[in-house]
């Protein structure tokens, strides 16, 4: 079974599909929500496991920049910090630029970093404490100390895992006599052994993470410019397992 395109890999098209209706009813204040869960787990079939376990998932791929942008992902992770909340416009109002059009529509910026692109001659606006919502932001990593043979089981469809080939392929395929690759019979050993320690940290790492340490009482500094997350001065609770922008590495501001 093959999951719907487009909730896949252009899930906020979606999303304002489903807003428009239930926008252009409205008379008064915009509804914190839509349906779109709803239709998500309907569409995906994501009740069942199997459905579940083929949405791609963002700690099978070796880089995380092979992830197609606004496409729909799960991961597994571990909240490693949490931010203030952080209130934000998530409907804004789009007017013409044409003093003689008043026509306008409601737009959603619920799952979006920035507001959408416009067509020429529109512009957004904001809505005022009408259009405010709060959400929580968590600086999120991969679980800390998850072995080869966790991650082998957790690992699921959809994107190719670290350094195997695609679930579902001829090569991919089990045969019935290798089931014991799912769980191994009682007489037999499994290593469950955490692996060792790599070497110490280099010199430029070491300094990085004192960097990371120093005060950083603001996240955007006089110049306005925006800092990244390694500016924030967080870190992996394993500090061995730190390659960030690589699968399991991979560490990742969440918001909910």
């Amino acid at each position: 079974m093959s999951l719907p395109l487009n909730e896949l890999s252009n899930p906020l098209a979606v999303v304002d599909a489903l807003f428009a209706p239930q926008a252009a009813q409205c008379s008064g204040d915009v509804p914190a929500q839509w349906g779109e869960k709803a239709h998500f787990v309907r569409a995906l079939g994501l009740e069942d496991e199997e459905n579940f376990a083929r949405v791609p998932c963002l700690n099978d791929v070796e880089l995380a920049e092979s992830v197609t942008p606004f496409s729909l992902v799960r991961f597994r992770c571990l909240v490693q910090d949490v931010f203030e909340p952080e209130f934000y416009s998530s409907v804004m109002e789009e007017r013409s630029t044409d003093p003689s059009d008043t026509s306008s529509r409601y737009v959603s910026t619920k799952y979006r970093e920035s507001p959408p692109a416009v067509a020429a001659g529109k512009v957004l606006q904001d809505m005022g404490r009408g259009g405010l919502s709060q959400r929580g932001a968590y600086y999120c990593v991969p679980l800390p100390g998850e072995t080869a043979w966790a991650r082998s089981v957790a690992s699921a469809g959809g994107l190719t895992p670290r350094g195997g080939t695609p679930r579902g392929s001829a090569a991919a395929k089990v045969s019935p006599t290798a089931s014991s690759a799912k769980r191994a019979r009682p007489e037999e050993d499994v290593d469950m052994a955490v692996p060792p320690p790599p070497e110490p940290l280099t010199d430029a790492r070491a300094q990085r993470r004192q960097r990371g340490t120093q005060d950083a009482s603001a996240v955007v500094p006089a110049g306005g410019a925006e800092k990244n997350s390694d500016a924030f001065g967080l870190n992996f609770p394993l500090p061995w397992e730190e390659r960030r922008g690589a699968g399991s590495s991979t560490a990742c501001i969440v918001k909910l």
